[in-house]
């Protein structure tokens, strides 16, 4: 469907720009209602919330039923919203109007993200090295989020600890993701196809494929650990004996390390063979490594706990993303894409309170070994899965 004038170094930018752009605002916005507005901490996790909820919304609700020609300008629309979203917190003076740049934001990330991962499927489409192409997409999704906050750093120190000023300054790669965008062009149905295009969108079933339900199980089986890595890591590390809150931060930094390490490895290694299998061990990576935290007497082995979980967080979301782009015909990826990245934020949007009641009641070890409990379950099923493919398989062949 992309046509000869396809740009995948183009479309790797815009990705970069609009993820760690999307990221920034996201993780800024506790600082902006903090230092500026002065709210408290139900403000803020209430304005989290609320982006977290409309991503959700967009994603199930808009972005699963865009066409393929349609995504570039999903891509576009995104871009212009994320930078509406990046002014109005900017300029926000009350906490109503910030709630409404945070959900622009989430807006942005809703349409957004799920049209920029269907473009890097339909951009790699027939290339012999596809499934290098997808793992490099990701390789450069965990850069973006690595690079972003080093960026935003050095703003805030030029601009004297203003948490504004990152806001106002990121707006320039929204207009970099406009500039991408207009290096790609995508096949468009004529006017007298429109209604047959939404009927067939509307047919689309993706996860009747046994590889794309293998796909979205893996994804949901790591999505409850990333929540609870993400939201409780460092105050994890923080109750160990001995460890400062600086200290705690290098937890993350093991275990973003090793998520892009992995990554590297899928993109230098692809194309992958056995994915299935490679989604199993990752299963059990994660299971050893939340084991590991679970048990884990000083902040060492903590941290090595969070470097095994790194692997696996890097490996999985790109071998996904192949195994949906080699089953699944082109009109199917865009609904399929939203499902998977939308049931995860789902997972990361509602997660965090219920550990968080969950963590207050039986302490973080607790938590720890309930977040085990379903992920033990979900590697179980997928499998069931592989190896009722395999048993299929044999039967014949």
């Amino acid at each position: 469907m992309a046509q000869s004038s396809r740009r995948p170094v183009a479309l790797l930018g815009a990705t970069a720009s609009f993820r760690g752009t999307q990221n920034m605002a996201l993780t800024t916005i506790a600082l902006l209602l903090r230092d500026q507005l002065h709210a408290g901490a139900t403000a803020i996790g209430v304005v989290g919330a609320i982006a977290g909820a409309a991503t959700v919304v967009v994603n199930l609700g808009f972005s699963s039923r865009l066409h393929p020609s349609r995504l570039r300008d999903a891509v576009l629309a995104a871009a212009l919203i994320l930078l509406a979203g990046l002014v109005v917190l900017a300029l926000s003076p009350n906490l109503a109007v910030a709630s409404l740049g945070a959900a622009l934001v989430g807006i942005a990330g809703g349409l957004g993200m799920p049209s920029l991962t269907g473009l890097s499927q339909l951009v790699s489409a027939g290339a012999p090295d596809r499934e290098r192409q997808l793992a490099i997409f990701t390789l450069v999704l965990s850069a973006s989020l690595a690079v972003a906050p080093l960026i935003e750093s050095g703003i805030l120190v030029v601009a004297h600890q203003d948490v504004r000023a990152p806001l106002l300054v990121f707006g320039v790669f929204p207009l970099v993701v406009v500039g991408a965008m207009a290096t790609i062009h995508l096949s468009r149905p004529s006017a007298n196809d429109h209604a047959s295009e939404r009927a067939a969108i509307a047919d689309v079933h993706p996860f009747r494929h046994r590889a794309a339900r293998q796909a979205l199980i893996a994804q949901l089986m790591y999505a409850l650990p990333f929540a609870a890595v993400t939201a409780f890591g460092a105050a994890i590390a923080r109750s160990l004996p001995h460890v400062s809150a600086a200290e705690a931060q290098y937890a993350f930094t093991a275990f973003f390390v090793t998520s892009f390490a992995s990554r590297g490895v899928v993109a230098a290694r692809s194309p992958i063979a056995h994915k299935q299998r490679m989604l199993v061990v990752s299963g059990l990576l994660t299971v050893a490594g939340l084991a590991i935290a679970v048990v884990a007497p000083s902040f060492a082995v903590f941290a090595i706990a969070m470097a095994v979980l790194g692997i696996p967080h890097g490996a999985i979301f790109p071998i996904v993303l192949s195994m949906l782009a080699d089953t699944l015909e082109p009109i199917a990826l865009p609904k399929a894409n939203s499902y998977l990245i939308g049931f995860s934020n789902i997972v990361g949007v509602g997660a965090p309170a219920a550990l968080g009641a969950i963590a207050s009641a039986a302490g973080y070890r607790g938590m720890e070994v309930v977040v085990l409990v379903p992920t033990v379950a979900l590697l179980g099923v997928l499998v069931v899965f592989v190896r009722r493919g395999r048993t299929t398989l044999v039967a014949n062949a």
